[in-house]
């Protein structure tokens, strides 16, 4: 995977190779630098939109707070990216040589708020076991249940828009968003 390094994004990508069949089963990855984008800010900001386009060539995030302006067709049945401004995060595919389409093909988007699984039990760790007593995430979440009073989803909707942009970008960072 080839991501666009230092694009001024309000996070940092922690993870580059999405390729999930790794050690971690981690994926790609970002730490976004404001919190109200996870956790208890997410929660006590009242949540907000979790916008995603997917390309052929990137996939490009975008966060806006509950309580923040949106952009004027964020919440219409025709959502313009060009005027979202400053993405949360951009993964790109183009110079890599991953073919994104065929290896992205019968997806499914699943809610899951397993509080373990793969990765976490295979990232825990020593650090994680010093700093909880605990040896496994599992044994950690089994044991501490008040931890996670506040993990939980509202979700209000989920909107799908199917072959509707493109993004093209000239050679100075600009890009525009063409219907298709």
């Amino acid at each position: 995977m080839d991501p666009i390094a230092d694009l001024g994004l309000p996070s940092h990508i922690t993870k580059d190779d999405c390729y999930t069949a790794q050690e971690d089963a981690a994926g790609c990855s970002i730490q976004a630098h404001n919190e109200n984008t996870f956790g208890d800010g997410y929660n006590a900001a009242g949540g907000g939109f979790e916008v995603l386009l997917w390309t052929e060539s990137e996939i490009t995030m975008w966060f806006f707070p509950r309580n923040a302006p949106l952009p004027p067709t964020l919440t219409s049945d025709h959502p313009d990216p060009s005027v979202f401004g400053k993405p949360l995060a951009r993964w790109t595919f183009a110079r890599s040589g991953c073919d994104l389409p065929r290896r992205t093909q019968d997806l499914q988007i699943v809610f899951n708020i397993e509080m373990c699984g793969d990765w976490t039990n295979g990232a825990w760790g020593a650090q994680c076991a010093a700093e909880t007593g605990y040896s496994s995430c599992s044994d950690f979440v089994a044991n501490n249940p008040k931890a996670f009073a506040n993990s939980y989803w509202k979700i209000n909707s989920v909107k799908w828009f199917k072959d509707r942009f493109r993004l093209r970008r000239d050679g100075f960072g600009n890009e525009t968003v063409i219907p298709v």
